[in-house]
């Protein structure tokens, strides 16, 4: 049976400036995944006190089951989690649209024939780490895991199996499945959802506090000497123009439509 790679992605949506939307996650081969999980489950419990599962905006804010956390201790906690996810992963993939500039530039009729900035995202994600896979000529397929709950997620299922439907898509973006999971039990969402939170953050403006000051090293260390295994893909005003102009007409257009993944539905 041919080796699949697994492939965790979590969202991280800002209100400040110009609203980034982050979708971000890592790619594990299997056996660096078990390890993974073995490593994020002793970071769980290295605490002043065990916790349940990892949450990046709680972490940051001292709160919930890090309420009572020093800057130092949730700093440390921090410090464990990125060296699980930097040990571990195969690559890395992020996608960042800015909402502000996103809604200003987009064709007119874009939502109803492309569907959300989430969704659009979602599908970026996949055409994102296939452009990975290509540059380092790794032709594995890949089982896409997203959150579950997220107010689009139908809407982005619904383009994402339609995807499964076209072969040359299924080759091209490495698709073997996707699924929607529950971030409070799946470890590879946890690091998603520290990933897309950090480049939300560095997104929207670092601000400048105690536990920023912490975190902001630590943060730094997540990519240093290892640029190679990340693709970003952050698109703003000119990005965002070329983006649009590259996906909404044309034979080439890489965005799948609502209407062409839809009748898959029926």
């Amino acid at each position: 049976m041919a080796l699949v790679l697994d492939g965790y992605f979590d969202e991280s949506e800002r209100t400040e400036i110009s609203e980034p939307l982050s979708v971000a996650g890592y790619i594990f081969k299997p056996t660096a995944y078990k390890a993974f999980c073995r490593d994020w489950k002793r970071m769980l419990e290295s605490g002043p006190t065990p916790t349940t599962h990892f949450h990046m905006t709680n972490l940051y804010a001292r709160d919930y089951e890090y309420k009572g956390w020093t800057a130092d201790e949730r700093a440390d906690y921090l410090k464990r989690a990125v060296a699980a996810s930097r040990n571990r992963k195969f690559c890395s993939i992020s996608v960042l649209f800015s909402q502000s500039a996103f809604e200003r530039l987009a064709p007119p009729l874009w939502r109803f024939e492309y569907s959300s900035m989430y969704s659009a995202a979602c599908q970026m994600v996949l055409r994102t780490t296939a452009f990975w896979m290509d540059a380092h000529k790794v032709y594995l397929p890949i089982a896409y895991a997203f959150e579950s709950g997220h107010r689009f997620w139908p809407e982005a299922d619904e383009i994402l199996a339609g995807i499964g439907q076209f072969p040359e898509a299924r080759r091209d973006y490495r698709y073997r499945t996707h699924l929607a999971l529950d971030k409070q039990h799946s470890y590879g969402l946890q690091a998603a959802d520290m990933l897309a939170w950090i480049f939300g953050r560095l997104e929207a403006g670092v601000p400048q506090n105690q536990t920023m000051s912490k975190f902001a090293p630590i943060i730094m260390s997540l990519v240093a000497d290892d640029s190679d295994r990340y693709q970003l893909l952050h698109l703003k005003e000119d990005g965002l123009r070329q983006f649009f102009a590259d996906n909404a007409g044309g034979p080439n257009r890489r965005v799948v439509n609502l209407e062409k993944t839809r009748k898959f539905h029926r």
